[in-house]
């Protein structure tokens, strides 16, 4: 099913001539889940991400029946069994078949042809998102957007304004736990209370903005977050009036601080991962993080890191102004737990702060 377009197999209903015709009592309890999750984990590569295991029982505890649903894979083809006996499975309606040299060719072409699809839709994603921000020539915006490769459940209604809150609220403790934080001091809880239980509406998604203070002057939205009806999420956060005042060097280069690419990432990933789990999409999420000035031609001086904590504006020691950020990316499952999307946020971080010579990511350990 992983290898052709997805399905559901149900424990507990006879059947004949491919019709259901009654019930069989199939044991559902986490212990017979436990065995499928190891038996697809031992006979399956690559493994395949987002199957769920949904127990259903009746209201005496009778005719008990198990739903396994498995989505169409990204990383399909997938081989099952081992050593000499290996083979590559497809669905053909209700028959199970084996794919030939030539389809199987076919299948690798396609698999590396949604992987450049994938890396084309999320970019398209970012370039979108920057159109939608302000550009004034004093703003850098840190940009994190992210896309599950696996598509939503067909079962999955449109969010509604109230799942968008629950969402959110949920990604503000997750990004805590990322940073090992007790303090409401993340990007996610800059959004105000109004904005989050009355989001905007967007093309099949929902928009929520903030506006932050920069100094003496209100500057316009400076967080804006999209959660997408197919599952995507974006955070764009101006790097204006994070934590040194207004983001500009003595050398009157932008400034990026440390601790603003710390927390957005953790909130980004956070953001990303419980968006995927509230639509039941359990797979690979693609995530990729850039930092853009408008700017960025006419000023050689495009950017440069401060000090996590330094309100004086004052460069980490070996800091170096850069004309252009490269853009990172990262994959995570939407159902790994905290350490798992700790590892995920701190490589991220590091992959953009490197490349300003700062060493060290100082809020996200093991």
């Amino acid at each position: 099913m992983a290898n052709t377009r997805g399905g559901l197999i149900v424990f507990g209903v006879t059947e004949k001539d491919e019709r259901a015709t009654g019930f069989r009592a199939a044991a559902n309890g986490e212990r017979e889940r436990q065995m499928l999750r190891a038996a697809t984990a031992r006979w399956i590569r690559p493994m395949v991400n987002g199957i769920t295991m949904d127990p259903l029982n009746d209201e005496q505890g009778d005719r008990p029946l198990l739903v396994v649903s498995v989505l169409a894979s990204p990383d399909a083809p997938h081989v099952l069994g081992e050593k000499n006996e290996m083979g590559i499975p497809f669905r053909d309606g209700s028959d199970t078949l084996w794919m030939s040299e030539h389809q199987l060719e076919r299948a690798y072409r396609d698999r590396f042809a949604r992987r450049t699809s994938d890396a084309a839709t999320l970019q398209a994603l970012l370039d979108h998102t920057y159109q939608q921000v302000d550009q004034s020539s004093d703003k850098a915006w840190l940009i994190v957007v992210a896309r599950p490769t696996s598509p939503t459940p067909p079962n999955v209604s449109t969010p509604s304004s109230s799942d968008v809150a629950t969402v959110l609220y949920e990604a503000m403790s997750a990004g805590q736990e990322i940073q090992t934080r007790t303090t409401d001091s993340g990007v996610l809880h800059s959004l105000p209370h109004a904005a989050i239980h009355d989001p905007g509406t967007g093309l099949r998604r929902w928009v929520v903005r903030a506006r932050r203070s920069a100094g003496p002057a209100a500057m316009e939205d400076g967080l804006q977050v999209e959660l997408h009806h197919d599952g995507s999420t974006v955070m764009a956060v101006s790097t204006d009036g994070w934590g040194v005042g207004h983001a500009e060097g003595l050398d009157g280069s932008t400034l990026l601080p440390v601790r603003l690419v710390e927390t957005a990432l953790a909130d980004a990933i956070a953001l990303a991962t419980t968006r995927s789990r509230h639509l039941g999409n359990l797979g690979i999420l693609q995530v990729r993080a850039e930092v853009r000035q408008p700017s960025a031609g006419l000023r050689a001086d495009f950017v440069a890191a401060v000090e996590h904590g330094n309100r004086t504006g004052q460069l980490v020691s070996g800091s170096r102004i850069i004309r252009q950020v490269v853009p990172v990316e990262a994959e995570v499952r939407a159902d790994a737990d905290i350490s798992e999307l700790r590892v995920t946020t701190r490589q991220l971080a590091q992959d953009l702060l490197h490349q300003f010579g700062v060493q060290h990511v100082k809020s996200i350990r093991d």
